[in-house]
């Protein structure tokens, strides 16, 4: 995905993905698939679905005694859910679509009924049978966004904190940008469920079912489907300094995003609609003013992630998509480009640079964040342009003083392309004060800031 449309997605630090994303076609058993799983939802006893596509999801609710069923009244007035109250943080608005019908527990929602309905749904797309029951954790608004902050969110601003002097130093991000806050102010209270991929629960906030918050669960039980068979908690992808995090989340939202695009799109077009209208208006809730960094880093596995599973659905069905969990992508050019990812091409070989004084930091800065700190003094698409056709890149980091210093090596796939990148780079460092370039390909840019 571009990096121009990259910077207009909405914020993913937590669990949403990108806002306005065009729905993939479905091919007709997917259509009758997620329809039947609703039927099951809101009517276990149901023999047909005709009816789901024009009106069960437009039904009120009524709470009954345990183990009974709800009562639908057709075409009766809809009350909007209530607003709730966080504990801290922006304020938390529960989604503004139309409850639907589904069994009740006594006070509320049956949610383990909706975690099993929708479990067959979720086998059917992934190949995958679930190895056992999900557990579900239902927690009120204040609870809710602890146990959410202390899985996600935190240690996104922990890692935040370790790159920020690195990404200072490339430009990446402004002098006095503190990165830890600007990514809290991604968590805007809108998340509704979310798989803990260490306690293997789904964990959802007290509320009502509603067509959105539905598509998030079908989001979260693929992610707990894969976590079943492939292990989604890597530390050895995710805990290096470089770039493998960004490709794995891309392969694991984008498995799951690519299935609640189904989901979404064989919902009645009025529950779509519904479920469309919520994501632009958490979109309007983020902020206007965050650094390009944090919004590209987090959008893109939701953005590009999609487009990588749809290419392996393409070449090879589902089993080429599980294989990947198994062999997974570790650069994010494969994410750009699945091609490569299909075709077993990787980085090309490239030795550490040297530092001039105990590293600190070492990894792969990768296309995406290549691009992204051309694209601080360039136009975004020469950024890209002169970024694509990556070969590899590797960077170190040590201090100096007060002041944080990288090197980064990079190499081309093709002399033409060192070419380019060699003028984007000359480019880059006359707007950049204090970095130097050297070679001619590889190339060597050093800077400290």
């Amino acid at each position: 995905m571009a990096v121009a449309a990259l910077l207009t997605a909405n914020g993913v630090i937590i669990a949403e993905q990108a806002s306005g994303r065009d729905l993939i076609t479905l091919s007709r058993d997917g259509v009758d698939n997620a329809r039947e799983a609703v039927a099951r939802l809101l009517d276990p006893n149901k023999e047909s679905t005709d009816k789901v596509a024009g009106q069960v999801l437009e039904q009120t609710t009524t709470t009954t005694a345990p183990g009974e069923t709800t009562t639908t009244t057709g075409a009766a007035a809809v009350t909007p859910p209530p607003v709730e109250t966080p504990t801290s943080g922006p304020a938390a608005t529960a989604p503004a679509t139309t409850p639907t019908t589904a069994k009740k527990a006594k006070g509320g929602t049956d949610w383990a009924h909706v975690a099993d309905t929708v479990r067959p749904y979720v086998e059917k797309e992934t190949s995958l049978p679930f190895k056992g029951a999900v557990p579900v954790a239902v927690l009120d608004a204040g609870s809710f966004t602890n146990r959410l902050n202390a899985v996600r969110l935190n240690p996104a601003m922990e890692r935040a904190r370790r790159a920020e002097a690195t990404l200072r130093a490339l430009g990446i991000i402004e002098p006095g940008v503190n990165l830890a806050d600007q990514v809290k102010r991604l968590s805007t209270g809108s998340v509704t469920a979310f798989y803990d991929v260490k306690a293997n629960e789904l964990v959802i906030r007290e509320g009502n079912l509603t067509p959105f918050v539905l598509k998030t669960i079908v989001h979260e039980l693929v992610r707990a489907d894969y976590d079943q068979h492939f292990e989604l908690d890597r530390p050895d992808l995710t805990a290096p300094d470089d770039e493998t995090g960004v490709a794995w989340d891309s392969l694991v939202e984008g498995a799951a995003s690519r299935i609640e695009s189904r989901f979404i799109a064989a919902l009645p077009d009025k529950d779509k609609q519904s479920v469309q209208a919520e994501q632009q208006r958490l979109a309007s809730q983020l902020p206007k003013d965050l650094p390009d960094y944090v919004l590209v880093q987090y959008a893109f596995p939701f953005g590009s992630g999609p487009r990588f599973a749809d290419a392996l659905m393409s070449n090879g069905g589902a089993a080429r998509v599980n294989a990947a969990f198994q062999a997974p992508p570790r650069t994010t050019e494969q994410i750009i480009h699945p091609d490569m990812f299909l075709a077993g091409e990787g980085p090309k070989p490239l030795a550490d640079p040297a530092a001039d004084g105990p590293a600190v930091r070492s990894g792969s800065l990768g296309q995406l964040m290549l691009s992204l700190m051309l694209a601080q003094v360039l136009d975004p698409g020469d950024a890209e342009s002169a970024a694509d056709a990556w070969g590899a890149d590797r960077y170190v980091a040590w201090q100096n003083g007060g002041q944080t210093c990288v090197r980064l090596a990079i190499t081309m796939d093709t002399p033409e392309k060192a070419a380019e990148l060699g003028a984007a780079l000359a480019d880059w460092a006359q707007n950049t004060p204090g970095a130097t370039v050297a070679g001619q390909g590889p190339f060597t840019v050093t800077r400290c800031a």
